[in-house]
């Protein structure tokens, strides 16, 4: 049998990119590395936030964190907060890192867990540096020359825009001799007697054949369902919610270092800020809410306003059977999905693909390797199933169908032991290898209310008096500590803060947003002198956007990229007006249209939008960009409005900060 030479990627977005990068580094060239991926197939990309594990795969690659940063418009993240969990008007944060300090027979906790159960104790969270870091928005990253400090216990991930993290991985893959691949996967060519993927043919005609196929297609599954037809094992039953929206809005508070999951009625909403946005999403179930109500509940729930329309995603819960079956090894979302309550989403990703490395095949495809990456899969799945599941069960609240049917639904054996053990003597374990640490199960369990009836009886050693004593040095010492730290926001501007674009995000997504057509080729004209916060300028950006997606535009026969592509222009100063250089977007297709606009000096859109009449129902679309025209006056006036009132808010926010001697953000 010939040994593994080429390895194919089928699909893009987060999980291939990951794997792209993890295997160009780790094979080093001598292995041939193919991604296939096709701009007509978007991508979930909702995976933003992330826990402490990510640092290791980063490392891994040997990425620059601050570039990383930068070019992911990044933020930091030190643990989750949540609301409205056990009861409603609850709030608890589930932070990284360790909590107090264990010196003696027992964990921590439970020495604390004595005190707290005789009402002697402030609450968990003010023994984690994390924790209170979170509370008073601070984040700097650990002092490793101060091991003996909680300074140097600070644990931390991130929070970035998941397609800037694929483009920037893309980057760093083709680097290293992988090869993209532009299409779309029309069918899948089975080898006789074995059932192996041999080849897939693109909708060009194109045949990519591989030794090794790894399927990254997302909820589909393209080769390991759709070709191997291996088997879903769904787990809807104990987590009922199958559909999310996710929508961005403008930042329009300080940039806080945790995410936040506040529960709703059916289900539980997200809120993952980054430097130039915040992400929201609204995870449900459709057999307690409506679309359009779970909708309503998302877009009267944000900080700003928002940035898209939201975007529409359905799920089921559960794992693939086989995570490698045949030659096929699926990894991301065509492996397996768990809501991303606890952000676990790329991390299972990197862990298909930290056990596919340490499973490596040879010639043969040798069924014992096969085997147990299947087992140690399966594991990692089951572990953070039974993490997740505990946030819907561990709750009071009957308020609504959805929380009484959560609180009152069987559940894994396993996690009813874990219970069950906490609630005898407040005692936590960790299996194995298994992600969630002990304190991860102490934080959720205690912030949803599941109260252990007593605490090990080895505290006991230490006299009341001594234990008091030591909580106390604990809480003082974390205190003193977050007091020095800087803010989220100052630490990013210090280190790496991404570049501003000519105009602010929010002003230019919202002109964007409002101005952006449906017609083949959409352009948007954002002058800089639009946004009041700005210095003036008579240069314009324009962004292009092509619908049908996927389209490759030229200006004066030199590529711009697959769009969106945003261009500057800049008036001379003379002209009454100038009229754009000729656009020309490609379609994989083979076709074309060409496009140009024109500028008046000082315009805050686009005037005009003139296109030749050669494509079947091109009148309909001018029609639609003069109906856009003629909106001008109303839509400017919104945006004006808006913008008023996040300067008025600004204002609010500082001149409270300068009263109170407590000035934190930058524009004040």
């Amino acid at each position: 049998m010939n040994a593994v030479s080429k390895v194919v990627i089928v699909g893009g977005g987060t999980s291939g990119w990951m794997t792209a990068a993890a295997l160009s580094k780790v094979l080093k060239g001598r292995y041939d590395i193919s991604l296939i991926e096709s701009d007509e197939i978007s991508t979930i990309g909702v995976g933003e936030a992330t826990i402490p594990m990510i640092s290791l795969f980063n490392r891994m690659l040997e990425l620059d964190e601050d570039e990383f940063v930068r070019e992911t418009q990044a933020s930091f993240k030190l643990g989750i907060e949540f609301v409205n969990w056990g009861r409603l008007g609850d709030r608890y944060i589930h932070g990284f890192g360790v909590i107090g300090q264990d010196n003696w027979t027992v964990d921590f906790h439970q020495y604390w867990l004595k005190q707290h159960l005789a009402g002697k104790a402030a609450d968990l969270e003010r023994y984690s540096i994390n924790t209170m870091a979170c509370v008073h928005n601070k984040f700097m990253r650990p002092r490793v020359d101060m091991p003996k400090s909680p300074l140097s216990q600070i644990a931390y991930a991130f929070h970035f825009d998941a397609s800037l993290y694929a483009r920037f991985l893309r980057g760093y893959s083709e680097a290293r001799q992988v090869r993209r691949v532009e299409g779309k996967i029309v069918d899948v060519v089975l080898r006789e007697g074995d059932g192996h993927v041999s080849a897939v043919t693109l909708q060009n005609g194109t045949k990519v054949e591989g030794d090794l196929f790894i399927d990254c297609s997302g909820f589909r599954g393209l080769l390991i369902e759709g070709a191997l037809r291996t088997g879903y094992e769904d787990w809807s039953h104990w987590l009922p919610c199958d559909r999310a929206l996710a929508v961005p809005c403008v930042s329009v508070k300080e940039l806080t270092p945790y995410t936040r999951a506040t529960a709703r009625s059916a289900g539980w909403q997200w809120r993952i800020p980054l430097q130039h946005r915040i992400g929201n999403g609204h995870v449900y179930s459709s057999k307690f809410i409506s679309d359009d109500e779970a909708t309503a509940v998302l877009m009267s729930n944000l900080d700003g306003a928002p940035l898209a329309e939201p975007r529409p995603i359905r799920f089921v819960t559960g794992k693939r059977k086989r995570a490698w079956n045949k030659n096929v090894v699926s990894i991301g979302l065509a492996s397996g999905f768990v809501e991303p309550l606890e952000s676990t989403s790329i991390h299972l990703v990197q862990m298909g693909i930290a056990h596919l490395l340490t499973f490596f095949p040879a010639a043969g495809f040798a069924d014992a390797d096969r085997d147990q990456y299947n087992r140690v899969m399966s594991q990692e799945f089951e572990w953070v199933r039974d993490f997740i599941i505990l946030h819907y069960k561990a709750t009071e609240r009957n308020d609504t169908p959805f929380w009484n049917y959560c609180r009152k639904m069987e559940i894994p054996e396993s996690l009813k032991h874990r219970i069950e053990l906490f609630r005898s003597h407040g005692r936590v374990f960790r299996e194995g290898s298994e992600l969630f640490m002990k304190v991860s199960w102490l934080q959720v369990l205690h912030g949803q209310r599941v109260i252990p009836q007593s605490y090990h009886p080895l505290a006991d050693l230490l006299t009341e008096k001594e234990i008091q004593d030591y909580l106390e040095e604990v809480e003082g010492v974390i205190g003193a500590c977050v007091e020095v730290m800087p803010t989220h926001a100052q630490f990013i501007t210090e280190h790496c803060a991404a570049k501003k674009m000519a105009a602010t995000t929010a002003c230019k997504d919202r002109f964007m947003r409002t101005l952006i057509s449906h017609v083949s080729l959409s352009i948007v004209a954002l002058l800089l002198s639009a946004c009041a916060q700005m210095p003036q300028s008579k240069d314009a950006m324009l962004t292009y956007e092509t619908q049908p997606e996927g389209a490759t535009l030229f200006e004066g026969g030199q590529s711009l990229g697959v769009a969106p592509v945003t261009r500057t222009y800049k008036h001379d100063g003379k002209s009454e007006a100038i009229r754009t250089p000729e656009v020309t977007a490609v379609w994989p297709s083979g076709a074309k249209e060409t496009f140009w606009t024109t500028l008046p000096p000082g315009a805050d859109r686009v005037a005009s939008i003139d296109r030749p009449a050669r494509a079947p129902g091109l009148q309909a679309d001018l029609d639609h960009a003069k109906t856009l025209a003629a909106s001008k006056d109303r839509d400017a006036q919104r945006n004006k409005e808006a913008i008023a009132r996040d300067v008025a808010r600004a204002s609010a926010r500082c001149k409270d900060q300068i009263a109170k001697g407590t000035v934190v953000s930058n524009d004040c």
